[in-house]
């Protein structure tokens, strides 16, 4: 009889160490691997459950021109920081603001698209240890295409249609834009770095026609050929004019004057000139006349 008693509790503690399993795996263990493995699945193939990065992306639908600095005005207007399944962030990815300013861009960026830090470079190599910043007032830039960074031929246009190249394959630092009463833009002043040769070029340049930009499409472009010659151009126009009073008095003559209007103030010039040479002699003779008596 006893023996019988002890078989049955042990038949009993059996089958509750099973029950005890049972429950443990059906409402412990197996929903447990269950919820992790879901959680790996969804962690693949759900974006929304996918972990995050925050990387710098093109904003504006129109993208980012190659050669365009990120000013600032640029990442405000184009650029935005946001959050991105980690495993889907592209190799050297920017991940902050303060990485990518004034950098320039060496490609087109699309809209969309994460910046790259290899898409981007210093500007170290396109200014010499003489080049300098200077502003100037252009006409045309190229409908509004020519953005900071951009790389562009400066050119002056002679209003007879003719131009010359002043400047080629140089990089736009800054754009500012004017604006008239009605609110249309009304000149664009750009700055450029320039040597001494270069700015000096362009300043005469200035003074015979407007300056306008031809925008280069890719760097690997050739560079124009410079063909505006200060040498030549210089004569075109008289530097210094001389008033009734004999002060030199800087004043560049307009473009618009002819040779032959030229010619005749050379010719006033000439004949002011005679009638004091005349004076002079005039008074010479009387103070002679004066000793002799």
């Amino acid at each position: 009889m006893l023996k019988n008693q002890k078989f049955i509790l042990l038949i009993a503690v059996s089958l509750l160490l099973m029950a005890g399993t049972i429950y443990y795996f059906n409402n412990i263990r197996i929903p447990g691997l269950t919820t992790r493995l879901e959680k790996d699945i969804r962690a693949k193939v759900d974006v929304a459950a996918m972990p995050k990065t925050r990387i710098a992306v093109v904003a504006d639908k129109e993208g980012i021109p190659k050669y365009t600095q990120l000013t600032d005005e640029i990442i405000k207007a184009k650029v935005k920081i946001v959050d991105i399944p980690t495993d889907y962030v592209a190799s050297n990815a920017a991940f902050d603001i303060d990485v990518i300013k004034n950098k320039i861009t060496k490609e087109d960026l699309r809209y969309g698209e994460q910046i790259i830090l290899d898409s981007l470079s210093t500007e170290q190599k396109w200014f010499g240890d003489y080049d300098r910043l200077k502003e100037f007032a252009v006409k045309s830039i190229v409908a509004e295409e020519v953005k900071p960074g951009n790389i562009v031929d400066l050119i002056v246009n002679y209003r007879n249609g003719t131009y010359d190249v002043i400047v080629p394959k140089t990089k736009v630092r800054k754009i500012y834009k004017s604006e008239g009463k009605d609110g249309i833009i009304s000149s664009y002043t750009l700055i450029f770095s320039l040597d001494e040769l270069s700015y000096r070029d362009v300043l005469l340049a200035s003074k015979l026609g407007y300056l306008e930009t031809r925008l280069y499409i890719d760097e690997s472009q050739k560079a124009s050929a410079k063909t505006f010659n200060y040498s030549v151009q210089s004569k075109k126009i008289p530097l210094i004019k001389v008033d009734e009073k004999d002060s030199a008095v800087a004043d560049i003559v307009p473009i618009e004057r002819t040779a032959e209007s030229t010619a005749n103030i050379n010719a006033t010039q000439s004949s002011k000139q005679e009638v004091k040479d005349t004076k002079a002699q005039n008074d010479s003779q009387k103070t002679q006349i004066k000793v002799q008596r």
